[in-house]
C-alpha cells in the first residue's frame, strides 16, 4: 500500500540537508541471504547442466536474471535519517519517500527465509493509521543502526511536546 506521499522537504532542500545516518539497500548485500541465494542457484544451475538441453538452460538463465533485476530494481534504494524525517529514495525507481518522524507510530525490519526482508512503517495520517512497507536489505549492523536512531529521534519529539 506505498502511495505517494506529499514531500515534506523539496529535492533541493535535501541535498542542503546533512542526514544523521546514510546507507545504502541492496538486494543480497547481506552474506547470510547472499549465501543462501547462492546455494539454491548453484544447485539449480547443476540441475540444468545435466539436462544437456540448451533451450531449458536459455529460458533457466532468462528467469535468473529476470529475477534478479526484479529484486534490484524493488529494493534498491538509499535510506536517509534526518531528525525530523525519513527518506527513502528508490534508485532505478526514481521516486522519493519522506516520512515525518513525528508521524511514525511503529516500525520494524521483517525479514523471510529467503527473502530480502522489507522495512514497515505505520504511520498517522490524517486521523488515519496507514501502512508501508519498502523491499530492504542491508547488513545486520546497519538494520540495528537505523532501528535505534528512529527509536531515540522518536523519543527525543516525544519528550519536546
Amino acid at each position: 500500500s506505498i502511495r505517494k506521499e506529499k514531500a515534506i522537504w523539496t529535492e533541493e532542500e535535501l541535498t542542503l540537508q546533512k542526514p544523521e545516518l546514510q546507507f545504502r539497500s541492496f538486494p543480497f548485500s547481506n552474506p547470510e541471504q547472499l549465501v543462501k541465494h547462492g546455494f539454491f542457484l548453484l544447485i539449480g544451475i547443476l540441475f540444468l547442466i545435466q539436462l544437456n538441453d540448451i533451450l531449458i538452460e536459455v529460458l533457466a538463465a532468462i528467469l535468473i536474471l529476470v529475477y534478479i533485476s526484479l529484486r534490484l530494481w524493488m529494493v534498491a534504494s538509499v535510506v536517509s535519517l534526518y531528525k525530523d524525517v525519513l527518506v527513502i529514495k528508490k534508485i532505478f525507481r526514481k521516486k522519493v519517500f519522506q516520512y515525518p518522524i513525528e508521524k511514525i507510530l511503529q516500525f520494524n525490519i521483517a525479514k523471510g527465509d529467503y527473502s530480502s526482508g522489507e522495512l514497515q512503517l505505520i504511520l498517522a495520517k490524517e486521523g488515519r493509521i496507514v501502512r508501508y512497507e519498502h523491499g530492504f536489505q542491508t547488513s545486520p549492523e546497519e538494520e540495528q543502526k537505523l532501528l535505534t536512531s528512529l527509536k531515540k529521534f522518536r523519543e527525543e519529539l516525544i519528550q519536546k511536546s
